[in-house]
């Protein structure tokens, strides 16, 4: 795609002209283990240190290297719970690589701060698709880190390097039915707890407070009424090829199709469905950044969390450019109980996206 190869160089010379210790603030697809090599080349660069929130985006990065024909003479990779152990018996690298750098917490920021000198001696290469106001101010202030060159989600789209979408959340009232006969004082269905929770959460304050949302959001994930709307609408499209996201491993393990999650680490299902191979996967959290499925065009959300880099990371999974099918567009069904404390959630979740591009259905 010649678009994509043009604002890659862009990519690349905006960090050749910044102070080499910046963000490289590009969509998901844009191709950003590409750019980071291109970079290196230009540099001359044989030693660094690519950081990520995981180690199945290390095989991302070993793939495109083998593919682009480009590998640094000295490489060490760590995960961001493991910055710590970066201590003296590493030699400073030419350039420290943060992939994803917005799934940092702050005190891995500071860890890194400890390692690495928060001055322009030390060049820094940071790369995302999805980041916030918050993380952004968050990463300048932890690493001295701020962004030379930014690709959106939207500006994507309008070029074709993603592909245009549609989104439609489907609001359904929580059951108010069943009854859980395990508690023995009184009997609540889903519905009753998280009115009981969100009357207790009006009254509480600080930790408290906290303590109620998260008893809310634990209905949320494992809710009967979202789960069986999944169920209907994984037999709506069944003659597509479905990715299912949850938020929970048991809902995940009753929609009665194939799973891929931390406790059924099924990796031969997980790796034939990104090549392309199988009708349907439900996984939670194993599918975020720097991990490719295609061909996919079809995906259904049971649970959103309300990070809106989470959110945009799970449905850019969809996004993807198919050579194959030109004329892709993507189709994202979106499950959500109908209070409002998880429609404000997914208003955030979705703030990257279009809200043209939105529909709710009650």
């Amino acid at each position: 795609m010649i678009i994509r190869g043009d604002r890659q160089q862009e990519a690349v010379q905006a960090y050749l002209n910044s102070d080499r210790r910046t963000i490289l603030y590009c969509c998901p697809r844009f191709g950003k283990i590409k750019v980071a090599l291109d970079i290196m080349k230009a540099d001359g660069i044989n030693h660094v240190w690519i950081l990520a929130p995981r180690n199945d985006i290390f095989e991302g990065w070993n793939k495109d290297m083998d593919k682009f024909g480009f590998r640094p003479e000295r490489i060490h990779m760590t995960t961001f719970t493991s910055i710590k152990k970066l201590d003296s018996r590493y030699e400073r690298p030419q350039l420290v690589i943060i992939d994803e750098p917005h799934e940092m917490s702050v005190n891995q920021q500071m860890q890194l701060a400890n390692i690495i000198p928060i001055s322009k001696d030390q060049p820094v290469l940071g790369l995302t698709g999805t980041m916030t106001n918050k993380t952004r101010r968050e990463l300048y202030d932890s690493l001295n880190l701020d962004v030379c060159y930014t690709y959106s989600i939207a500006q994507g789209v309008e070029e074709g390097i993603l592909t245009d979408y549609e989104i439609v959340i489907h609001e359904v009232a929580l059951d108010d039915k069943r009854y859980d006969h395990a508690t023995k004082a009184k009997k609540y269905t889903e519905q009753g707890y998280f009115n009981l929770y969100e009357y207790l959460r009006k009254e509480a304050q600080g930790h408290n407070k906290r303590i109620m949302e998260l008893k809310m959001i634990n209905i949320i994930q494992n809710s009967i009424a979202k789960m069986e709307a999944t169920r209907r609408l994984i037999s709506t499209y069944k003659y597509e090829r479905i990715l299912v996201f949850c938020g929970v491993t048991a809902v995940a393990d009753q929609l009665g199709i194939p799973v891929y999650h931390s406790k059924a680490k099924e990796k031969a299902v997980f790796d034939s469905f990104c090549a392309g191979e199988g009708d349907y996967l439900a996984t939670i959290k194993m599918m975020q950044a720097g991990i490719t499925v295609a061909p996919i065009h079809r995906g259904i959300m049971n649970y959103l969390s309300g990070s809106s880099e989470d959110g945009a990371q799970k449905i850019c999974r969809f996004l993807g450019f198919e050579y194959g099918n030109p004329n892709k567009k993507a189709y994202l069904d979106i499950v959500s109980s109908k209070e409002p404390f998880e429609r404000e959630r997914l208003v955030t979740a979705l703030q990257f996206f279009d809200e043209n591009k939105i529909t709710r259905i009650s």
